[in-house]
């Protein structure tokens, strides 16, 4: 996205918040640098539009990170060793070796962005609606309302399913997509199910010893990556649930 001029519009940077996070003073030099190239693609894209998911960079290989971040083989794989060792952003790997990463804060703010701009929609709809209400002063016959089709016409039931049992319910529509494109999707179900409650119960249980616990996974990366096939330490006094 570029403004009049030809470049890039300028971004507000959040300085002291870059250099007081602990997480990532802990990284290397190498490390830091590619992740600020990462952030940079991260921005681009949301302002660009609705082909990159803002905030996150979804099924990186290797080689993609090297081009992104201007690294070579072993700097990026040090950088994604980082990443998950000091966790200063949301990184995900799956078990063909494919990367997804998230800045937290970008990812809000292109949520916040997405909010903003349906509350602007529904008000223009309103004012448009008022301004049509004037103007028309003919009685109209009276029609019954024709009813309005539940967001959930076009999901199938197995995929409710998981969408209610999710915690983050964000972007149902692209989750959608990648459940289908799911093998055999239906018949991993009760497997799911019983993935999403146990990782609750693991997560529920760092925070009761006050340990670090991210945030969970947007439900397209959860199913994208397998993460049903996650494993996880559940304390042995607590109701286990077979996966």
């Amino acid at each position: 996205m570029k403004n009049e001029t030809g470049k890039a519009p300028t971004i507000q940077w959040y300085y002291k918040d870059w250099l007081s996070d602990k997480k990532l003073q802990l990284a290397s030099p190498t490390t830091r640098g590619i992740w600020m190239n990462l952030l940079m693609y991260m921005i681009d894209c949301s302002l660009d539009g609705d082909e990159c998911e803002g905030g996150e960079l979804t099924n990186l290989t290797t080689r993609q990170i090297m081009q992104l971040g201007g690294c070579i083989e072993s700097e990026a794989e040090a950088f994604i060793e980082d990443a998950c060792a000091y966790a200063f952003c949301d990184i995900f790997v799956t078990s063909h070796g494919d990367v997804t990463i998230k800045s937290r804060r970008l990812k809000r703010e292109h949520i916040s962005r997405i909010s903003a701009r349906d509350r602007k929609r529904k008000q223009r709809r309103n004012e448009q609606g008022e301004f049509e209400g004037r103007k028309d002063v003919t009685p109209q016959t009276h029609r019954a309302p024709t009813p309005t089709p539940s967001p959930s016409t076009n999901y199938n039931a197995h995929f409710i399913q998981f969408w209610e049992a999710y915690p983050n319910k964000v972007d149902k529509k692209r989750s959608y997509k990648i459940w289908n494109k799911i093998p055999s999707i239906e018949t991993l179900l009760p497997t799911i199910l019983s993935a999403v409650k146990n990782q609750t119960i693991f997560r529920e249980q760092k925070k009761s010893r006050k340990e670090f616990v991210p945030e969970w996974k947007h439900p397209s990366t959860w199913l994208n990556g397998e993460c049903w096939e996650d494993e996880i330490n559940i304390q042995p006094e607590q109701e286990l649930v077979d996966l």
